[in-house]
C-alpha cells in the first residue's frame, strides 16, 4: 500500500512538472511571436507605440525561467522535435515515465529518498532521450525531403512565380516536416515579415545544418540578384551528395557505434543481472556510508567515457 502511494505521488509531481515545463514554454513562443510581429510594426505611428510596449512588457514577464541555460535546452530540443503537448499527452507522457522510472528505482535502492532521487533521475533521461530520438528522426525526415522541395521551388521560379508562391507550393504539396515549415515560412512572408530574419528563424527552429546553405542562398540572391534557380540546382545537388556521404560514414561507423553502446550499457546491465541474483550483494556498500560517493564519481567516469566514445564514433561532414 505504502508503494502505491509513493508511485501515485510520484507520478502527480512528474504529471505537474512536465505541465509547469510546458507552460513556461508556451508562454516562450508565444513571446517570441509577440515579438516578431512588433519588429513589423516598428515604424507604426506613435499611437501605437504605446500599446506595443505594453504588450513587449506584459510578455517578458512570465518567461524568465525559460531564460535559464537547461530550460533554453529543452525548449530547442522540443521545437526541433515538432512535439505538440497538450495536457492529455503531459499526464500520459508523466505516466508512463513515471511508473517504470519508480518501480526500477523501488527494486535497485532502498530508503525512499534515494527511491525518488534515482527516479527523478532516470525520468529526466528517459523523457531527453525521447526527445532527442524524436529530433532526430524529424531531421533525418526533413534532410531527405530537402532536394525535393527545393527541385519544386526551382520549377516554380522557372515557371514565373514568384519566390513567396515558390515557397507556399512547397508547403502545401510536401509531406511533414518540411511542408508545415515552409507553409509558416510562406504566411510570414505573406504578411510582409522579412526574408532574411524569417529564414533564419526557421533555421533555429528546424535545427538542420543544410538550411542554413538555403538561407544564405535566399538571403544573398534577394540582396544581389542573379540566376536564383541555378544556384538552387546546385545546392539540391549537394545536398543529395552529403546524404550519400552521410550514409557511407554510417555505415562504416557502424561497428564503432555499436561497441560504444555495448560498453556504455554493460555496466548497468552487470548491475541489474548482481542485483537479481544476489539481492543482498551491495548492502554492505550502501551501509558504508561511501556508496553515494563512489556512485557520484564512478557516474561521472562513466560520463566521460561515453562523451569520449560518442567522440571517437561521430563525424562531422
Amino acid at each position: 500500500m505504502v508503494v502505491l502511494v509513493q508511485l501515485a505521488v510520484f507520478s502527480a509531481v512528474m504529471a505537474l512538472a512536465f505541465a509547469v515545463l510546458w507552460h513556461v514554454f508556451a508562454l516562450r513562443a508565444a513571446r517570441k511571436d509577440i515579438a516578431l510581429r512588433l519588429l513589423r510594426l516598428h515604424e507604426a505611428p506613435q499611437t501605437a507605440l504605446a500599446g506595443n510596449d505594453l504588450i513587449r512588457d506584459t510578455a517578458d514577464r512570465p518567461t524568465r525561467l525559460a531564460e535559464l541555460l537547461p530550460f533554453r535546452v529543452v525548449l530547442r530540443l522540443l521545437r526541433q522535435s515538432g512535439v505538440k503537448l497538450t495536457p492529455r499527452k503531459i499526464a500520459l507522457f508523466a505516466l508512463a515515465v513515471g511508473l517504470p522510472s519508480f518501480l526500477l528505482a523501488f527494486w535497485l535502492m532502498s530508503g525512499l529518498l534515494a527511491q525518488l532521487l534515482v527516479a527523478l533521475i532516470l525520468a529526466l533521461a528517459a523523457t531527453m532521450g525521447v526527445l532527442i530520438r524524436l529530433r532526430a528522426q524529424r531531421i533525418a525526415r526533413f534532410l531527405a525531403q530537402m532536394p525535393g522541395a527545393i527541385e519544386v521551388i526551382i520549377r516554380s521560379v522557372n515557371s514565373g512565380h514568384p519566390l513567396v508562391a515558390a515557397i507556399q507550393l512547397v508547403g502545401k504539396e510536401m509531406a511533414e516536416p518540411i511542408g508545415s515549415e515552409f507553409l509558416v515560412l510562406a504566411e510570414k512572408l505573406t504578411f510582409g515579415a522579412n526574408l532574411d530574419h524569417s529564414v533564419h528563424a526557421m533555421v533555429e527552429k528546424v535545427g538542420v545544418n543544410e538550411m542554413n546553405l538555403l538561407a544564405v542562398t535566399l538571403t544573398v540572391q534577394s540582396r544581389t540578384g542573379g540566376s536564383l534557380s541555378d544556384v538552387l540546382e546546385n545546392l539540391a545537388e549537394m545536398i543529395r551528395e552529403r546524404g550519400i556521404m552521410r550514409a557511407k560514414i554510417r555505415a562504416i561507423s557502424a561497428e564503432g557505434r555499436m561497441t560504444a553502446v555495448l560498453m556504455a550499457v554493460f555496466p548497468f546491465m552487470l548491475f541489474l543481472i548482481v542485483r537479481s541474483l544476489m539481492p543482498d550483494y551491495f548492502n554492505p556498500l550502501w551501509d558504508s556510508g561511501y556508496g553515494p560517493i563512489l556512485l557520484t564519481v564512478l557516474g561521472g567516469l562513466m560520463l566521460t567515457g561515453v562523451l569520449i566514445l560518442y567522440r571517437l564514433v561521430n563525424f562531422d561532414y
